[in-house]
C-alpha cells in the first residue's frame, strides 16, 4: 500500500505544486490587501482574498484522489493492482488516505497562510476565521470523498463529481435558498451565517464528515468487492 501511495503522489505531484504556486500567489495578494485594508475597496476584498488563499490550495490538491483513481481505472492499473496481492481493504484504505493526507496537507497551508496574515497585521484575523476556513476544507474533503466510488461507477472523477455537483446544487443549496428567500427576506441564511460562531459547531462538522467518510468507505469497499472494477 506504500509503494501503490508514494507512486501516486509523485505521477500526480503536478496538482502539489500548483496547490503549493496557488498558495505563495495568494498568500501575496492578501498580504497586500491586508497592508491596504485601510481603503474601502481593498477592506472588503480582504477578507475575501485571505478564503481564497486558505481554501483554495487544498481544493487543488483535493483534485488528485479521484483523478488519479480514474487514470488508474482507464489503464486497469486498479484491476492488476488488485489482482497482484493488494487487498481489496487495503486498495480501498490508500484511496481513502490519499484524501486524508490532502485535507491534512491543505490544513496545514490554511493555517500557514493565516499565521502570516496574522503577523502582517495582528488581530485582523480571530481564531473564528481559521476554524471556519479549516472546516471548509474538511467539507471538501468530504464532498471529494463521495466522489469516489462514483468514479469507479462511471470512470470519470468529472462526471462524477458532475453528480455529487448537481445533487448538492438541487438537492440542498437550491431549497434552501428557496427557503431563504420565501421567510422573511432570507433570515434563513442569516441564521445559518450566525451558527458559525457557535462552539459546537466545529464538533459538529467533524462528528458528521466522520460519519460519511465510514458509510461512504463501507459503500466503495462494497463495490470494490464486486470485482472488475475496471
Amino acid at each position: 500500500m506504500k509503494g501503490l501511495l508514494y507512486a501516486s503522489c509523485v505521477l500526480n505531484k503536478k496538482f502539489f505544486i500548483g496547490a503549493g504556486i496557488t498558495a505563495a500567489a495568494a498568500t501575496i495578494f492578501s498580504v497586500v490587501c491586508e497592508l491596504l485594508s485601510g481603503q474601502r475597496f481593498f477592506n472588503e476584498i480582504a477578507y475575501f482574498v485571505i478564503l481564497i488563499a486558505s481554501v483554495l490550495p487544498a481544493g487543488i490538491a483535493l483534485e488528485f484522489p479521484a483523478r488519479d483513481l480514474e487514470k488508474n481505472l482507464k489503464t486497469r492499473f486498479a484491476n492488476y493492482a488488485l489482482a497482484g496481492g493488494i487487498t481489496k481493504n487495503r486498495f480501498v484504505l490508500a484511496e481513502l488516505l490519499k484524501n486524508l493526507m490532502c485535507v491534512a496537507g491543505g490544513a496545514a497551508v490554511c493555517c500557514i497562510v493565516s499565521l502570516i496574515c496574522i503577523a502582517v497585521k495582528p488581530g485582523y484575523l480571530v481564531t473564528g476565521n481559521i476554524v471556519f476556513h479549516l472546516l471548509i476544507i474538511v467539507a471538501i474533503g468530504v464532498i471529494e470523498w463521495c466522489v469516489t466510488p462514483l468514479t469507479i461507477t462511471t470512470k470519470s472523477a468529472e462526471k462524477a463529481g458532475l453528480i455529487i455537483g448537481v445533487c448538492l446544487g438541487f438537492g440542498l443549496i437550491l431549497p434552501f435558498n428557496l427557503l431563504a428567500a420565501a421567510i422573511n427576506d432570507g433570515s434563513a441564511w442569516s441564521g445559518f451565517f450566525s451558527l458559525i460562531g457557535k462552539p459546537w459547531l466545529p464538533w459538529a462538522v467533524l462528528g458528521a464528515a466522520a460519519v460519511i467518510y465510514a458509510v461512504v468507505y463501507l459503500i466503495m469497499l462494497a463495490r470494490v468487492k464486486r470485482g472488475d472494477v475496471c
